[in-house]
């Protein structure tokens, strides 16, 4: 069998700068410099559309519109300062955020969308940090949190796991990438809050539809994104992540991570067939073991 090692010099150059960042600590600037013009980088940038759009509009249709493509491009470590993300970001901001500060990119006159703000706040936080109305939205999002620390569309009374892992995401991607230092307490307790949600309900080990390995994970939550998401935090092990390190270790033993879901719709890039190794998932598997086993 191919090593690891030389199997991800034959990868593309996100997948070995994802690595290095991950696994090594390094911020290899040569490597994000050819992401833009090589690869999976380069195919999703020459699809934008001459208004600035991906796809036909904010969210549609899914998976290929700017909002997806935005979220694609920053997990794929496209360099922050690029013009064109910038742009769109600021255009999102100013032309979909309402005034209770979350941002509704439906063409309808609709609430905005908890799990889709978290998002938002994912990536425009990376590629924008200094945006004013960034603080807004971060302010919209708290104040909607649930009793039980988790977050969920609208009129609902609990959390869900969908929404909350992607409000997490957006938190963590904010308190690395800004500098509001007025909101890093309100913000950090809410992550408390998330992460004893999620630990509260043992990461829904006991269900199935979230063991499932599937990349990009869009807006649902899985086990595997919740040990990706505890690995960057450095949670300390507990008895839910020992659980969840043992599932992953005897799903997959080896270094190299099947794709076996996919969330149907338009797509750009697929990165795997299911049942083909995944580059990005097999690279994050290396960085939770690594960390944790």
């Amino acid at each position: 069998m191919i090593s690891f090692s030389n199997w991800l010099d034959k990868q593309d150059v996100s997948v070995q700068y994802t690595y290095d960042k991950l696994l090594c600590g390094i911020i290899d600037q040569e490597k994000q410099s050819r992401i833009p013009l090589e690869g999976y980088g380069k195919y999703l940038l020459s699809k934008q559309n001459e208004n600035g759009h991906w796809g036909t509009y904010y969210y549609q249709p899914k998976w290929t519109s700017t909002h997806y493509t935005l979220l694609q491009l920053k997990e794929i470590g496209l360099p922050f300062d690029y013009p064109a993300c910038q742009e769109m970001v600021v255009k999102m901001f100013k032309d979909c955020q309402l005034p209770e500060g979350g941002l509704n990119l439906a063409k309808s006159n609709i609430p905005s969308d908890i799990c889709v703000d978290g998002m938002i706040l994912n990536y425009s936080s990376y590629f924008l940090p200094q945006l004013n109305n960034l603080k807004k939205l971060v302010l919209s999002i708290l104040s909607k949190q649930k009793k039980d620390g988790g977050f969920t569309w609208y009129d609902q009374s609990n959390g869900d796991p969908h929404s909350t892992i992607c409000v997490l995401e957006g938190l963590i991607s904010f308190r690395e990438n800004t500098a509001s230092s007025d909101l890093i307490k309100e913000t950090d307790n809410a992550i408390d809050k998330i992460l004893d949600f999620f630990l509260k309900n043992s990461l829904f080990l006991s269900e199935n539809q979230y063991q499932k390995f599937a990349y990009p994970f869009r807006y649902f939550y899985s086990i595997f994104r919740f040990l990706l998401v505890a690995t960057k935090l450095k949670l300390p092990k507990n008895n839910s992540l020992n659980m969840a390190l043992k599932w992953l270790s005897e799903k997959e033993p080896t270094q190299f991570i099947k794709l076996e879901k996919e969330y149907k719709g338009q797509h750009f890039l697929t990165f795997s067939a299911i049942g083909e190794v995944n580059p990005f998932l097999s690279v994050y598997g290396e960085y939770i073991r690594n960390f944790y086993m």
